[in-house]
């Protein structure tokens, strides 16, 4: 797959481009700065898992801020688990995410981690996730955040 441009946007913030490729990219340091975030887009039996955020009364996919001295993968990981109690089987890099945010479109980068489940394991609801559901692509969901969409429909684990 490669680059795009433009795919969706919301509120602020523009998917400028979706990069695939290896995780050394993100080692590259100073060319993809700043990497503030990490997503994972989690499989099971064709669908990939959302939290709906209890804030931004929204789905989305599951993922958070970068904590210094963590890396994006363990970030990823991180935040899959305290949203929503999943562990997947094996998790790998997918790409790098170019944002445009704010009224002076700075760019911003976060990074796309797949991962898929041999087994699901039980959700308890907590301060920042609700609920979780299992999403197709293929299904229309109201409350969708649009950017997290294009990047569970380009960059899921079902579309390698």
């Amino acid at each position: 797959m490669n680059e795009f441009s433009f795919l969706a946007q919301w509120q602020d913030r523009t998917l400028l481009e979706l990069r695939p490729g290896s995780e050394t990219v993100l080692a590259s340091g100073v060319a993809y700065q700043p990497l503030t975030h990490a997503l994972c887009a989690l499989g099971h039996n064709g669908t990939i898992l959302l939290v709906h955020n209890v804030v931004k009364q929204q789905w989305e996919l599951p993922g958070g801020i970068v904590k210094p001295g963590e890396s994006a993968g363990e970030t990823a990981l991180r935040e899959l688990f305290e949203e929503s109690c999943q562990r997947p089987l094996e998790m790998w890099f997918r790409g790098l995410i170019c944002y445009s945010k704010g009224p002076q479109r700075e760019t911003e980068y976060g990074a796309l981690y797949c991962g898929c489940l041999s087994q699901l394991f039980p959700f308890k609801p907590n301060h920042e996730v609700d609920k979780i559901r299992w999403w197709s692509p293929r299904e229309l969901l109201t409350g969708l955040n649009p950017i997290d969409a294009a990047l569970a429909q380009c960059f899921g684990p079902e579309s390698q």
